[in-house]
């Protein structure tokens, strides 16, 4: 990413960022919760139980979501996806088909708690991708976003490889109408928590480009990338809760109390770090071109803190299939969202999408932790602040790690 702003500058990077939303609104709408679904359901019955019904929704799903967009780009591309040449739109669906593929072998990954295959699948998919945009970077005459994607699209490729190679093989069993319903019905309920935490940030991005145009996109982004890659911690945090809580026969809550306590206090500590140093940083790896991000990313930076712990407490309700709660949310955040980028962004431009974003995820932090103290007799206090209890917790777990 680095090294594509630099070579693109914040017109490039703009475009970029529009195609790769394009890209990933394309999965995050069709996937329809089917990586939640598999992890919840393969951890309770097994690969091989429910596996082939799985892999049947996910080619149904990304088969609706090919046709979909192939109108779209026939009839309304003009309108829709102006700007962008049609070679950037096929990668697009190219990508949204590759993303679906390696998601499903990932998810399986996470269901049977295989973390380190997982964990070496993504390492893959972004080491492949580095070393490629390495590459275009030294044959500089090569270097554009279409080629950018193409390789984006390869490194994806070469995971889903790795994932074929390395997961087990399951037992064709036919596929059930009785499989399918629990299925769709548990993704369906996960889906607006995951699209809302998406469009978070990428309803920003939409309304930045219609009020202030590409090259402010591209100046906004780098805020996106470098919270979001702040917030890989949580989410991995989260995810490997999710499949411990599944495989368990009952809530510990004072451990997802610890967890939410341990990913506030190391965010902060990133975001304190990030935050006094963050025009240095962004001069020094982006260059000069993107000082225009630094206001909003100093204000972005403060609701990864919020949005952190809230992804630890909805794998929680993910997991004890309280899926409602997180639907519910979700609906409220969508609408809040909407609502408060319209407002902000044309009056305040930059800063009024990061003001928008960190709205929502306050009150996305405070509705969750006050449904999440109701169903776990833990006070707010206990499940946000670090006590004495948890300080004793922490360090016999690194008693016992260093022994």
């Amino acid at each position: 990413m680095v090294i594509i702003s630099r070579v693109l500058g914040p017109s490039g990077q703009g475009e970029y960022s529009l195609a790769m939303l394009i890209a990933n609104v394309l999965f995050i709408v069709f996937n329809v919760g089917l990586p939640s679904s598999l992890i919840f359901f393969v951890g309770k019955y097994g690969l091989n139980k429910i596996g082939f019904s799985v892999l049947v929704l996910y080619l149904l799903a990304s088969l609706a979501g090919v046709i979909l967009y192939a109108f779209v780009i026939v009839f309304y591309s003009e309108v829709y996806f102006a700007g962008l040449i049609n070679d950037l739109l096929l990668l697009c669906g190219l990508i949204f088909l590759a993303k679906m593929a390696a998601s499903y072998y990932q998810s399986v990954f996470l269901a049977e708690e295989k973390i380190f295959n997982f964990n070496l699948a993504v390492v893959i998919q972004h080491l492949t991708f580095f070393l490629f945009v390495v590459i275009l970077f030294m044959n500089r005459e090569y270097f554009s976003v279409v080629n950018i994607l193409i390789v984006f699209l390869l490194s994806i490729i070469l995971s889903i490889i790795y994932s074929i190679k390395t997961s087990e093989k399951f037992h064709m069993e036919p596929v059930l109408r009785a499989d399918i319903k629990p299925i769709l019905k548990y993704g369906l309920n996960s889906h607006f928590n995951n699209i809302v935490a998406f469009l978070i940030y990428r309803t920003d991005l939409v309304v930045i480009n219609y009020y202030l145009g590409v090259e402010a996109v591209g100046l906004y982004a780098i805020g996106i990338l470098i919270v979001e890659n702040i917030l890989l911690v949580a989410t991995i945090a989260g995810t490997t809760l999710l499949t411990r809580l599944v495989n368990s026969e009952s809530i510990d809550f004072k451990l997802i109390s610890y967890v939410c306590k341990l990913v506030i206090f190391t965010t902060l500590c990133a975001v304190l770090v990030l935050y006094f140093s963050s025009e240095f940083l962004v001069v020094l790896v982006f260059g000069e071109k993107f000082v225009g991000s630094v206001s909003p990313l100093q204000i972005l930076l403060f609701g990864t803190v919020f949005s952190a712990q809230s992804k630890i407490l909805a794998n929680y309700f993910a997991a004890s299939n309280q899926l409602k709660v997180n639907s519910y949310v979700a609906l409220v955040l969508f609408f809040m969202n909407i609502i408060f980028n319209l407002w902000l962004v044309p009056l305040y431009g930059l800063i009024g999408a990061a003001m928008a974003t960190v709205i929502v995820q306050l009150i996305n932090f405070v509705i969750k932790n006050f449904i999440f103290a109701r169903k776990s007799s833990l006070s707010l206090f206990e499940n946000i602040f670090i006590t004495r209890e948890f300080v004793s917790y922490v360090r016999l777990f690194i008693c016992r790690f260093l022994n």
